[in-house]
Order: structure tokens, then C-alpha cells, then sequence
């Protein structure tokens, strides 16, 4: 099994990201907060200069807020979400996203 290639890509891969845990907040339709956490994995850390500056758009990826968010109750609304890093990986791979695309007129910027 140990010699399967299927099995060394997949150890592979999680060799290659970092754990993180997501927290979510914001407020049901009746005004009750609601929180909420979800653990998952980062491989890859896109940065996009039109933010500004490389730390604010470091900042924005990791602080933000979720749209059409479904909240437990199953109402939706806009969440904050913070993202925090619990375990990284050896190597950490930067993309610095350079255009950005326009849903409106399908043209790159």
C-alpha cells in the first residue's frame, strides 16, 4: 500500500498545506448571535497588490466577511470570518494575483 502512487501523492499534498481553523459570526435574523468554527487546509496564500499594500492584502485574506452566509438556524446573512493558521507546512507557497477578472464586461484587468 505504502508503494501505491496514488498514496504518495496524498501524502504528498498534506506534507504541502497548512491546517487552519475558521471563525465565523454574525447575527440570525432574530438578532441572536451565532458562532461558528470550521477546521480546513491552506496550500496556497493569493495575494492581490490592487488591495495595496503586500500586508493589508495578507491582512484582507485571513479578515473578512462572508457573504450570503447560511447561518445555523438556516437564515442568510454577511458574517465576519477570521481564518488562523494551526499548523504549517514546510514549504509555503505565495501567489500574487496579478489580474483580476471582471464578471460583468469578461475582461481581465
Amino acid at each position: 500500500m505504502l508503494d501505491d502512487p496514488t498514496n504518495k501523492e496524498l501524502q504528498l499534498i498534506s506534507r504541502m498545506t497548512c491546517k487552519t481553523i475558521s471563525y465565523i459570526h454574525g447575527k440570525e435574523e432574530t438578532g441572536e448571535d451565532f458562532n461558528s468554527e470550521n477546521e480546513g487546509t491552506l496550500s496556497l496564500i493569493a495575494l492581490h497588490p490592487s488591495i495595496g499594500n503586500f500586508y493589508d492584502s495578507f491582512e484582507s485574506l485571513f479578515n473578512g466577511m462572508v457573504e450570503s452566509y447560511k447561518t445555523p438556524k438556516g437564515s442568510v446573512t454577511t458574517a465576519k470570518e477570521q481564518i488562523w493558521i494551526t499548523s504549517l507546512s514546510p514549504v509555503l507557497f505565495f501567489h500574487i494575483q496579478r489580474v483580476s477578472y471582471n464578471i460583468h464586461s469578461s475582461l481581465l484587468n
